[in-house]
């Protein structure tokens, strides 16, 4: 069972407990039951005001919402990330329900779970919409969140972001429904961008790439590679570029 249902389950069995319909809980929040009812199905993500909101309401730590029991010994230290991302502390060893019947239960010991800012597919567009507008600082706590297993708690990654990819441009070093985590690199810092993979906006385009050779020194120009020979190769000027982040690693790959 993923950890959204388990999430949406403990949602459902909290709002019972209050005795609240889901437009009541709809109201306290300032969200639509058509909204409630996706969190409590499983088929929509919180972002983490909300789910901040939701453990206030119902007088519980995120941590709970999240990964389920958790004891006070064991409540995370407050961190650094600047759009409240969550870094949830090790939990005890608890017992994952199986989905089958003929599926032996997941123990689980330590887990070391990181809420992060995600951006879907369809939040792409907007996000580079948002910085060819040349705003420099996106609302983060607005957004979809993911947790993500095992992220470096260093100054490094304090802005880090999970993106999904599509397509198969950058196959096979990311494959298409791949979730990447990356991490935010200063405008004053493109021109000495090193060999690496790349999430770059430019005018109001999002694309995933490869730089090789950095020439925004030389000639202002970036030439961006596609890792599958068929995605080509092209070149953007140093002036249209709106914002970069590394890709650090995949926290889901689908297996193919």
């Amino acid at each position: 069972m993923s950890d959204t249902e388990n999430l949406g389950k403990r949602l459902k069995r909290l709002r019972k407990g209050k005795k609240m319909t889901q437009l009541q809980l709809a109201e306290q929040l300032g969200l639509s039951i058509s909204a409630i009812s996706k969190f409590e199905t499983g088929n929509s993500s919180l972002s983490f005001d909300t789910l901040k909101k939701v453990a206030a309401l119902y007088n519980v730590s995120t941590d709970y919402l999240l990964i389920g029991s958790i004891t006070d010994s064991e409540a995370p230290s407050q961190n650094n990330f600047p759009y409240n991302a969550a870094e949830v502390a090790p939990s005890t060893a608890t017992d994952v329900e199986a989905p089958y019947t003929n599926a032996s239960r997941i123990h689980v010991d330590k887990l070391n779970l990181t809420v992060l800012p995600y951006i879907p597919l369809e939040a792409r567009a907007g996000l580079a919409e948002f910085y060819a507008d040349d705003v420099t600082k996106y609302p983060w706590e607005n957004a979809e969140t993911l947790a993500v297993i095992d992220v470096p708690n260093t100054s490094e990654y304090k802005e880090a972001i999970v993106v999904a990819i599509n397509g198969d441009s950058m196959d096979p070093t990311i494959k298409n429904g791949s979730k990447v985590v990356v991490t935010p690199v200063q405008r004053g810092n493109w021109q000495y961008l090193n060999p690496g993979v790349y999430c770059i906006i430019f005018l109001n385009n999002f694309v995933v790439k490869r730089v090789k050779d950095n020439t925004l020194l030389e000639n202002g120009l970036l030439r961006l590679h596609s890792d599958n020979p068929a995605g080509g190769t092209f070149q953007i000027k140093g002036e249209d570029i709106r914002a970069v982040w590394r890709v650090r690693w995949a926290a889901y790959t689908p297996i193919e």
